[in-house]
């Protein structure tokens, strides 16, 4: 599934693209900036992927290059949903920018950060 969401008055497109690379583990493959104007769409995927009953997600941020608050604010909603029950979280592909603002921030501690979504899907057992 690959969803286009443009932003409210920008003309920007949001492409948020959606797959299963194992049994229950979901990749959603970010190719934008996430700010306030994107990230509601994020959380609307996230959501979905959340009742979907994945049991793991594996967001793919190496087509991200920016990442505001709003971007950090939902990662770690869904980090702390998967504490809760819902699907486990692991980061992959992080751009240079984006690791150093998951660095400064001390996020880098929180989250499971992979260099590709095939070793972030292979960390998770299998279900």
């Amino acid at each position: 599934m690959v969803m286009n969401l443009s932003s409210e008055g920008s003309g920007q497109q949001t492409p948020l693209a959606v797959s299963e690379v194992a049994d229950g583990i979901g990749v959603i493959a970010v190719a934008c900036e996430l700010d306030m104007m994107t990230v509601p769409a994020f959380e609307q995927v996230l959501a979905e992927q959340a009742r979907a009953r994945r049991r793991a997600l594996v967001i793919d941020l190496s087509g991200c290059e920016f990442m505001g608050s709003s971007g950090l604010a939902a990662l770690v909603e869904t980090h702390e949903r998967g504490r809760r029950g819902g699907p486990q979280l692991a980061l992959a592909g992080l751009t240079r920018n984006l690791t150093r603002a998951i660095g400064i921030t001390g996020l880098d501690s929180l989250f499971a950060i992979y260099p590709t979504v095939e070793e972030a899907a292979a960390a998770f057992p299998r279900g």
